[in-house]
């Protein structure tokens, strides 16, 4: 009986130690280009009012039909609909900034970069900034569509957007999810193409369901933007072989 007690202990303890594991993967500390961020992909960790300010700083809006203030930009989104697209996302990528690096970096030019040796610099605990961010819903098994990806002014063309983003593709690509699609702005076209993105065979054009409550009419339909899907790499000789290889398993 001793004997099957201390197995039973000692196979609880391997199993709460690989649950700590998987749950000290949920956030990871790296050196980006302007400095120290950390890296999260756990949705109850998004603080829904901030991703609302950061979403409005760079004029973007969740919503269909988002609404104007008088100076022309657009008012946040309602942060308990943030919540709720958070709790039913597939994946959610946050990158904070924490402690001193959130007011150096705040002012920071392209330019003025820390060097590597600020990686091991104390910071201020507590103290951190939502920075940037991305999510993906998905069938979780053949499709995937990424959604929200924003970084905030002061942190643009670091890194940051690239990260989330191909963050986003590995993990889904670990769900064996290889058919992503994201519409993007025009200006934004570029930017996913050099991620790996690319138009669809089809030429597809994404079409907008815009019909209200009260509309008499059947169906309208509005143009909204061109699908980007990601291409994937072309089967090397290696990896072509691997799957015959399978295939005759």
């Amino acid at each position: 009986m001793a004997i099957s007690l201390s197995f039973i202990a000692s196979a609880a303890s391997v199993s709460t130690s690989s649950v700590s594991c998987r749950s000290q993967k949920i956030e990871e500390k790296v050196f980006g280009a302007r400095g120290v961020v950390y890296v999260s992909t756990d949705y109850l960790g998004v603080d829904a009012e901030e991703l609302s300010s950061l979403l409005a700083s760079t004029n973007q809006n969740c919503e269909q039909f988002p609404r104007f203030r008088d100076d022309g930009s657009i008012a946040p989104v309602d942060p308990a609909k943030l919540r709720r697209a958070l709790r039913h996302s597939t994946i959610v990528v946050a990158l904070y900034a924490e402690g001193d690096s959130v007011d150096d970096l705040e002012g920071c030019g392209e330019g003025d970069r820390p060097s590597w040796l600020d990686y091991w610099r104390p910071r201020s605990p507590g103290k951190r900034k939502l920075i940037a961010f991305g999510r993906a819903t998905s069938d979780v098994s053949l499709t995937a569509s990424i959604y929200d990806l924003v970084v905030a002014p002061s942190y643009q063309r670091s890194g940051y957007g690239s990260r989330v983003l191909l963050r986003i593709v590995r993990e889904l690509r670990r769900k064996g999810i290889c058919d992503i699609a994201v519409t993007p702005t025009p200006e934004l076209r570029s930017f996913f193409t050099k991620c790996g993105f690319g138009p669809d065979q089809l030429n597809s054009t994404t079409m907008v369901y815009t019909r209200s409550p009260g509309s008499s009419v059947a169906c309208e339909v509005i143009e909204y933007g061109r699908k980007l899907f990601l291409i994937p790499p072309p089967l090397t000789p290696r990896t072509s072989t691997r799957v015959l290889e399978r295939s005759r398993l």
